[in-house]
């Protein structure tokens, strides 16, 4: 028995030996018979009408243990770009084995494996935006059936499975045309198994390389397990990752009509980690470019599905949720925004964040969104023609502006600084609101804040409504303002050229002192406010009603017609420095020692418009009793300024009799009825200058005639008797006596 299973072992053994001697015989007789130039003469121009650009390749060299040697295989550049091959390889490697023997056999051609080592590949984007590659796809054909000569091209596809293609140490460039840049990508390793030309089975590719920018080395990777049926033109993505730090993104599902308009059906996943993500992947200038001390943490989820042709976007239906979960941003390592986390789902023409918490600068906030009647259409086409439906609500015990406003106001460097300053002074800041604002936007929504704090300033509740439909806007705010109340109310119409607009706005007794003291808590160095703390009180108010036309300069400012009136009430100035100044500059004693004590007022109003590019101060009054003559000081004003023209003012100091007694001709030219000592000051600037000196002189001159002319009648009742030369004589050295009394106070 023992004997009989040793002699069945022999035979199958030498059976095995047979067909191995056999198998390696024919694989030899395969390498050196096979018709390798007309194998690879073939290949390349499949692949040439495949791909539409020219694919040649040098030699091919076969040897039973070495397997085949490529040299020289190239893909050409497209049309209108440069010399220098879109894809080139000196030298790839061709294994075949004994399954390349018996696929030969049955008119199939199974390829071990294929590698390359050092290729280059090149791709251009011209100028136009057209890539060197855009057209390695064919033209779409009626109701996407391909052409008879496409089919012929198919019948005519070689079947070749390739069971493995490797490259190693590749080089990847990209060059923009328009901009002249380059990146460039080196160490690109590729493994890419199971590929059919024809059959469609399934493969995988593992991808491996570095990506360079600003001296920033950054790993990328990705895996993708595939079926690629270029006869169906169609790609199937069974799972797919792709990975750099701090970031993943992962694609499933299919895209079909490859030669065509594409169609896609896909699922898509993303996640990133904020904390390490600019550490990981920005570049210097970035870095550079952001605020001092800032900082992400936190992580985002983004998961949608796509399904439709990519050229009919408004076509495509689209579902996708966006996940944060304990997103901050911090600003010099101040905490400014903390544990963001919320759900925004997106569809077709329709989205909802229900709820979104965080903590802006230590107070918990509230967001509260739903838009909806849009479409991707309107989104990309057109502004006027964008539609929306918008409704919001913020919610907050203490919104703190302070972390929106310093990050979106971020320090612009000198050169875009001055653009953006050269842009505003070109358009008026806004370039074209009626176009700017769509006719189917529509925007409601509400702010409210039991508080309202920016850098340190805090103020009482705040509430904002505002709402937007057929291009015209409605806003209301109130604030509650250091003791007192603000509100605006404004209207637009943008559907005119030049849109309309009008507004209200108010302030009703606020307190001076508290808001010194709310500035100097937020601005501890502030020289200038130390300065009023405690020396300046009062309460403030005013109203604004306007309206205009147009946004752009000078189209509003000669367009504006506003009315406004402005009150102080029981202020104080206490002995500030500006008074000294003042009183050292005034050449008239009593009036300077008033200004250097303190100065108590009980009323302080004002009336003013603008009209015409005219502003006019029709009155202004300052006394320090409850009425204009109710204590010892009042101080009246006058006048107006044409923008950007002349000015002309008029000044109108009166004190009481107790403080600023006058005697003689002083009482005679300047004592109004009440015996008030008062000072009639009129200035001019601008063009009519010289015809303002000559209107001062005149008012100098009247007034010293004024005196003159009092003081004749009275010496000519007392000496009548003494004749006329007398008289004369006397009048023209009080005459001259009043003209020197004006040369001292006003000069010439």
């Amino acid at each position: 028995m023992a004997e009989n299973k040793m002699g069945w072992l022999k035979k199958i053994l030498l059976i095995g030996a047979g067909l191995l001697c056999l198998g390696v015989a024919g694989l030899a007789a395969a390498i050196y018979l096979t018709d390798w130039n007309a194998l690879k003469d073939k290949g390349a121009a499949y692949l040439s009408e495949t791909l539409h650009h020219k694919v040649s390749i040098g030699k091919v060299e076969a040897g039973l243990f070495t397997g085949v040697t490529i040299h020289k295989i190239s893909v050409a550049n497209a049309a209108g770009f440069g010399a220098q091959p879109l894809f080139y390889n000196e030298e790839a490697k061709l294994h075949l084995n004994f399954l390349s023997l018996f696929s030969l056999l049955s008119g199939k051609l199974v390829v071990p494996g294929i590698e390359f080592k050092n290729p280059k590949v090149l791709i251009e984007k011209s100028a136009s935006g057209t890539f060197n590659f855009s057209d390695m796809s064919s033209a779409p054909t009626q109701a996407g059936k391909p052409t008879a000569k496409a089919e012929a091209s198919s019948a005519k596809a070689p079947d070749i499975l390739i069971a493995s293609f490797k490259v190693s140490g590749g080089d990847f460039s990209y060059r923009d045309l328009r901009t002249g840049s380059l990146t460039a990508i080196h160490g690109l390793d590729l493994d890419l198994t199971g590929i059919s030309l024809q059959a469609g089975g399934k493969s995988r590719l593992v991808l491996k390389f570095n990506a360079e920018t600003e001296g920033k080395k950054i790993p990328v990777s990705l895996l993708a397990d595939f079926s690629l049926d270029l006869g169906a033109k169609k790609l199937v993505l069974h799972a797919s990752k792709l990975g750099v730090p701090s970031l993943s993104v992962g694609v499933v599902g299919s895209v079909s009509d490859l030669s065509g308009d594409p169609a896609m059906d896909l699922n898509l996943d993303a996640e990133a980690n904020l904390g390490t993500l600019v550490a990981d992947l920005a570049p210097p200038s970035v870095v550079k470019g952001l605020p001092a001390g800032f900082k992400t943490e936190g992580g985002i989820k983004f998961l949608a599905k796509v399904k439709g042709r990519a050229s009919r976007p408004e076509a495509m239906s689209f579902d996708a949720r966006l996940e944060l979960d304990k997103v901050g941003i911090k600003v010099a390592d101040v905490p400014a925004i903390e544990g963001m986390t919320g759900e925004l789902k997106i569809g077709p023409n329709k989205a909802s964040l229900p709820g979104l918490t965080l903590t802006m600068a230590g107070s918990p906030l509230t967001i509260k969104l739903d838009a909806w009647d849009y479409s991707l259409q309107g989104l990309m086409g057109p502004s006027s023609a964008m539609k929306m439906s918008v409704r919001y609500s913020i919610t907050s015990p203490k919104l703190a502006l302070g972390p929106v406003i310093d990050f979106a106001m971020a320090p612009d460097s000198p050169a875009v600084a001055k653009a953006k300053a050269a842009e505003i002074l070109r358009t008026g800041g806004v370039k074209d609101l009626r176009s700017a604002v769509p006719k189917g936007l529509s925007v409601e929504g509400e702010i409210k804040a039991d508080a309202l704090q920016y850098q340190g300033i805090l103020t009482g509740k705040f509430r904002n409504k505002i709402r937007l439909a057929g291009q015209k806007l409605q806003s209301s705010s109130d604030l509650e303002l250091f003791e007192g109340a603000f509100f605006e109310r404004t209207n637009a119409d943008f559907s005119i050229p030049g849109p309309a607009f009008n507004f209200q706005a108010g302030l009703d007794k606020m307190r001076l002192e508290k808001f010194v003291d709310a500035g100097l808590s937020a601005a501890p160095d502030s020289k200038a406010l130390a300065q009023i703390k405690d020396k300046v009180s009062g309460i403030l108010g005013f109203r604004l009603d306007g309206r205009g036309r147009g946004y752009k300069k000078p189209a509003l400012t000669r367009n504006m017609d506003l009315k406004g009136h402005f009150q102080m009430l029981d202020g104080v100035l206490k002995k500030l420095d500006i008074q000294e100044k003042l009183a050292v500059s005034i050449p008239h004693p009593p009036t300077a020692e008033i200004l250097r004590k303190d100065i108590h007022f009980g009323q302080m109003f004002a009336d003013f418009t603008l009209k015409n590019e005219k502003f006019v101060l029709s009155n202004f009054v300052l006394s320090s009793g409850k009425d204009h003559r109710g204590g010892d000081l009042m101080l009246q004003a006058s006048g107006q300024m044409q923008l950007g023209g002349a000015l002309a003012f008029r000044v109108i100091p009166r004190f009481n009799p107790r403080l600023v007694k006058l005697e003689g001709l002083l009482q005679d030219a300047f004592a109004d009825e009440a015996g008030w000592a008062t000072y009639n000051y009129i200035g001019y600037a601008g063009p009519d200058l010289d015809h303002a000196k000559s209107d001062f002189k005149a008012g100098a001159v009247n007034a010293a005639k004024k005196v003159a002319q009092k003081q004749i009648e009275q010496v000519k009742q007392k000496v009548q008797q003494e004749g006329q030369k007398v008289l004369q004589e006397k009048g023209k050295v009080i005459e001259t006596q009043g003209k020197e009394l004006l040369k001292n106070l006003f000069g010439n």
